[in-house]
C-alpha cells in the first residue's frame, strides 16, 4: 500500500509542475464540471486498481501472472472497443487478435487455474481505457486530474495514525538518521 501511496504521490508532483510548465491548469479547469469529474474518478478507481494489484503481484512473487497481464491487455482492450463502441476489426486485424489470445491462452491452461491478477490487471487497464476514450481532457491533463482525486486517500493511508502503513513511521525514523 505504501508503494500504491507513494506511486500516486508522486506521479500527482510531476504530473502538477507539468501543467504548472506547460501553463495548461487554467484550461483544465475551466473544462472541469460535475461530469467531468466523475468520469476521471472512475478513471482513478481503475487505474489504482491496476498499480495496486500489479504492485501486490510484482512483491508476491506473481511476476509472470502481472506479465500475462499485460500481454492481455491489448485483447481486453480491442474486445472492450468492439463491445463498448462497436468497433470494427479489418480481416488482419482478426488474425492478429486471433493470434494473440491464442499465445495468451496457451499459459492459461498449462496453469491449470485462472490467475485471477493477470485477469484484473488486463481488465482494470480496459476499463481505465475504456475512460480514457470517452474522456474531455488531453491524456497528461487527465492524469493529473485522477492523481489529484487519488492524492488525498494517499496522503491519508501513507500518515495514518494507527501505523498499518509504514511511512509517516519511515519518514520520523528518517529524520532521526539525518
Amino acid at each position: 500500500m505504501e508503494v500504491l501511496c507513494h506511486r500516486v504521490l508522486w506521479s500527482f508532483a510531476l504530473l502538477f509542475a507539468y501543467l504548472i510548465a506547460s501553463r495548461g491548469i487554467r484550461s483544465c479547469l475551466k473544462r472541469m464540471n460535475g461530469k467531468t469529474c466523475m468520469i476521471y474518478a472512475s478513471g482513478a478507481v481503475f487505474i489504482s486498481i491496476n498499480w495496486g494489484v500489479y504492485i501486490w503481484g510484482v512483491t508476491h512473487g506473481r511476476t509472470i501472472e502481472v506479465s500475462l497481464g499485460n500481454f492481455m491487455m491489448p485483447i481486453v482492450g480491442v474486445s472492450f472497443g468492439r463491445w463498448f463502441f462497436k468497433d470494427r476489426l479489418t480481416p488482419l486485424q482478426i488474425v492478429g487478435v486471433s493470434l494473440a489470445i491464442a499465445g495468451v491462452a496457451f499459459p492459461y491452461i498449462s496453469a491449470g487455474t485462472l490467475p485471477w491478477v493477470a485477469v484484473v490487471v488486463a481488465v482494470s487497464f480496459g476499463l481505465y481505457g475504456c475512460v480514457k476514450r470517452i474522456a474531455p481532457l488531453p491524456a497528461l491533463d487527465g492524469l493529473t486530474v485522477e492523481t489529484v482525486i487519488l492524492s488525498v486517500p494517499a496522503l491519508l493511508l501513507l500518515f495514518m495514525p494507527n501505523g498499518r502503513v509504514t511511512g509517516a513511521d519511515t519518514l520520523k525514523t528518517t529524520r532521526f538518521h539525518l
